[in-house]
C-alpha cells in the first residue's frame, strides 16, 4: 500500500512542481519503510525496481510526456530491467532515487536509476520503456515530436549495449523449442 501513497505524492509533486526536459535528472527522496523490508530486515530486492518506476513517472510528468500520453491514450510499458545491488538498506534509511533518460533507439527509451545514500550508491538499475497505443509501440521519434523536441539520440552507452546483448540471448533462448518437462522420457533400454 505504501507504493500507492508514494505514487500519489510523487505524481502530485511532479504535476504541481517545476517542468523539466525529458533529458533532465529526476531526484526523489525516500525512506525505507517497515513494509519495504524482507526477512533479512533490509529493503526487499523487488522493491528497488518498484521505487525505480516512481522515477520514470516523475520524468514523464515533469517533461509533459504523461499529459500527452493521457490525451492520446498511450500507456507506458516496461520492456525489461537489470539491477545491481551493492549493499542493503535497513529500516528508516534515507535514500535518493536519481533517474534519467540515457538514450533511445527506434523503439525504446533507456533509463538509468541510482539509489544513493550517504554511504554511496546502494544499487544501480537500467530499464527500457516505451509508450503503446493499444495496437502498436509509439516510437521515441513520435514521442519527441509530440513534445515538440528536436533531439538526436545520445549514443548508446556500453553498459546498455551489453545489457541488450544479454537481453537478445535471453529472448532467443526463450523462443527455442524445448521438450516439455512433463513429457514422458524413454529409458535407454526401452
Amino acid at each position: 500500500m505504501n507504493l500507492l501513497f508514494r505514487f500519489l505524492i510523487v505524481a502530485a509533486a511532479a504535476f504541481f512542481g517545476h517542468r523539466s526536459s525529458l533529458l533532465c535528472t529526476s531526484r526523489l527522496r525516500f525512506c525505507v519503510l517497515l513494509n519495504d523490508l524482507d526477512l533479512n530486515l533490509h529493503m526487499n530486492n523487488g522493491r528497488y525496481l518498484s521505487v525505480c518506476d516512481l522515477g520514470k513517472i516523475d520524468v514523464m510528468i515533469r517533461s509533459g510526456t504523461a499529459s500527452i500520453a493521457i490525451r492520446r491514450k498511450w500507456r507506458p510499458l516496461i520492456g525489461g530491467s537489470v539491477i545491481r545491488h551493492r549493499f542493503g538498506m535497513g529500516p528508516f534509511r534515507r535514500f535518493e532515487l536519481v533517474t534519467r533518460v540515457l538514450c533511445w533507439d527506434d523503439k525504446w527509451f533507456y533509463f538509468q536509476h541510482r539509489i544513493e545514500t550517504e554511504g554511496g550508491t546502494a544499487a544501480m538499475a537500467f530499464s527500457k520503456a516505451l509508450l503503446h497505443d493499444g495496437y502498436r509501440s509509439v516510437s521515441p521519434e513520435e514521442v519527441l515530436a509530440a513534445l515538440k523536441l528536436r533531439l538526436t539520440a545520445p549514443p548508446i552507452p556500453d553498459a546498455i549495449g551489453e545489457w541488450l546483448l544479454l537481453d537478445g540471448m535471453l529472448s532467443a533462448d526463450a523462443t527455442e523449442k524445448r521438450v516439455p518437462v512433463s513429457s514422458p522420457r524413454q529409458s535407454p533400454s526401452g
